[in-house]
């Protein structure tokens, strides 16, 4: 019943917010909950009666005249007197495509995995250097160091493909767009069947960053009873606390971006009516940059500064002086959205 709700709001988000119209809305819903609940009293399962009561109250030009409100949905165009200001003209929102739909949710997916794998190469890159840097050997430990910087590049590389695969998908954040009622039911279905998915992802991942310091402190208890060395011990500690913060940053990063992609577009039914020429900001409210690259790369720029900030606290324990990461990257952020901010957004 939410989704036909939601749809209602849709078919009236253009409409003024007057005592004819807000009549006309509890009319139209008592009729389509009438018709609800009998299509569910037959045996009809829940996305049959709302696709059948979308369909048959789903086009208000129908059913404006029953509802008395023909001049609103269609109005007589007046020329506009000089001294009189004209009402805004509302811009009915353009139904997107099925296969726009499909794609975004596909590109989703695959920003979720170049993400979130990104995060986590940018989290475990120190593994290489910490590993060998037992050896000793000043050629050894060079190929650790060039190994962090090619896990870095690789990360970059994930950041950046990610950001320009959801560029294609701009527009819907400066043009209006709505969902037909297709579209909402099966993007309405596919979120709810995510939900258990994303609860078990979001909560196995904040245990694994909770848990993060137990390798530390188990090796620690158990150094004695292990009889290996104390650089080893220190080793696998970094080690063990760096790989289960990747691991744990991984499945946050690419369960909510799986989540963000279904509410991003379902957003776009539950926005407010929007005149003509005015800003859009359709799917949400963050900054939009002007050069793709900034884009994506700031796009995990709080994942990543939350990873280097878990990192560097649990590798040093300062956590005294880690706290200035925020304050320092904040006034980054800021400085960044002054220069490639896009203005007109």
């Amino acid at each position: 019943m939410e989704t036909i709700k939601n749809y209602l709001e849709t078919m009236f988000q253009n409409l003024p917010d007057t005592p004819e119209v807000q009549k006309a809305k509890a009319e139209l819903l008592s009729m389509m909950e009438d018709k609800y609940t009998e299509l569910l009293n037959e045996g009809h399962t829940e996305n049959e009666a709302i696709g059948t009561v979308i369909s048959e109250f789903g086009n208000l030009d129908e059913l404006a005249e029953d509802l008395g409100i023909v001049s609103l949905v269609r109005p007589v165009t007046v020329p506009a007197q000089d001294t009189v200001s004209p009402e805004p003209v509302y811009e009915q929102p353009k139904l997107l495509p099925a296969e726009d739909v499909t794609g975004y949710l596909q590109v989703q997916k695959h920003r979720a995995i170049l993400t979130a794998l990104g995060v986590f190469l940018c989290i475990s890159c120190p593994v290489p250097v910490i590993l060998l840097d037992l050896y000793g050997s000043e050629s050894v430990e060079t190929i650790g160091v060039i190994s962090l910087l090619v896990m870095i590049a690789v990360a970059v590389g994930l950041f950046i493909t990610s950001g320009i695969q959801s560029g294609k998908y701009e527009y819907l954040k400066k043009e209006n767009y709505a969902l037909d009622a297709a579209a909402m039911t099966a993007v309405t279905t596919r979120r709810d069947q995510f939900r258990t998915h994303y609860a078990i992802l979001l909560s196995l991942g904040v245990v694994c960053c909770i848990l993060s310091a137990t390798p530390a402190i188990a090796l620690d208890s158990l150094k004695n009873s292990l009889n290996l060395s104390s650089d080893l011990i220190d080793a696998l500690s970094g080690v063990g606390v760096l790989l289960l913060i990747a691991i744990g940053v991984f499945m946050i990063v690419a369960s909510n971006i799986l989540m963000e992609g279904c509410n991003s577009l379902l957003k776009l039914n539950g926005s407010r009516p929007r005149t003509l020429g005015a800003a859009s900001g359709r799917l949400d409210s963050e900054v939009h940059y002007t050069n793709p690259t900034v884009a994506a790369i700031m796009s995990v720029y709080w994942p990543t500064v939350t990873c280097v900030y878990l990192m560097w606290s649990f590798l040093t324990f300062d956590w005294h002086i880690t706290w200035i990461i925020w304050p320092v990257t904040a006034i980054f952020k800021r400085v960044m959205d002054n220069i490639w901010a896009d203005k007109n957004n």
